[in-house]
């Protein structure tokens, strides 16, 4: 019987093509985990025993509730099934837990996106690539459930600011999103899924980044006027 795990790898998911590959690169580390993933699609293949799969054909935003809600770690990572973790990430994220009060910080760190035409290295200051524990995100209620799947972190990291957390940087750890990554015999030259990721994707990402503006702007305004609200009535100028 393993360990009661440290830290809980959790997300809405679909891409069960992935799941031993995204398991394997966890296995070098000897702080205990389990990986936690909700959607419609089950694993291929038997998995290890700190791997859990649930079913569900909520929504993504409800999915990744549904996980951590299920995750029985002390720590919780948001992580999708399209990456993977630096060398001995999980064992240097525990080392930065234990030199910080994790009451006061989520740790974030490097998240390098593989597009079929770059490599595109950022940190986001969002829960999707930090440490954070479970018992807070409990506290403060999960996510926003009326998200349908992105920006929702967006706001659950603003309750996060609002309780009085802040970021430490971890360095030495970073995630690697590979959105190359295609099911058996839809990467062979050719095949209509191969041909949308390499030579359609930049045309198509136009348009998908137009929406996803103004989907960010529409999100930043919402979580605007709640940053408003609040500091209103810490101000004593609010509504009572």
């Amino acid at each position: 019987m393993m360990d009661r795990p440290v830290f809980s790898i959790t997300m809405a998911s679909r891409r069960n093509y992935n799941y031993r590959w995204f398991y394997d690169t966890l296995v070098n580390n000897d702080t205990p985990f389990e990986i936690v993933f909700v959607g419609p699609n089950p694993p291929l293949e038997l998995m290890p025993d700190n791997f859990k799969h649930i079913y569900s054909t909520a929504t993504p935003c409800q999915c990744t509730e549904i996980a951590v809600r299920n995750a029985v770690g002390e720590y919780v990572l948001l992580i999708s099934d399209d990456c993977q973790l630096s060398d001995k990430c999980l064992d240097r994220l525990y080392a930065h837990t234990q030199n910080f009060d994790m009451d006061k910080f989520l740790i974030v760190f490097h998240w390098v996106w593989d597009c079929p035409t770059t490599e595109i290295p950022f940190t986001l200051f969002t829960p999707s690539v930090s440490v954070f524990r479970k018992d807070i995100w409990i506290e403060l209620g999960g996510l926003d459930r009326r998200f349908h799947s992105t920006l929702s972190d967006w706001d659950m990291q603003h309750r996060f600011f609002e309780y009085g957390m802040s970021h430490v940087y971890a360095s030495d750890c970073y995630m690697h999103e590979d959105r190359r990554r295609l099911p058996p015999g839809q990467d062979k030259p050719g095949h209509p899924e191969a041909n949308l990721c390499t030579v359609q994707f930049e045309p198509a990402n136009k348009l998908f980044r137009s929406f996803w503006i103004i989907g960010i702007i529409c999100s930043l305004f919402r979580i605007g006027l709640r940053a408003t609200k609040h500091c209103l009535l810490m101000n004593g100028t609010g509504p009572v």
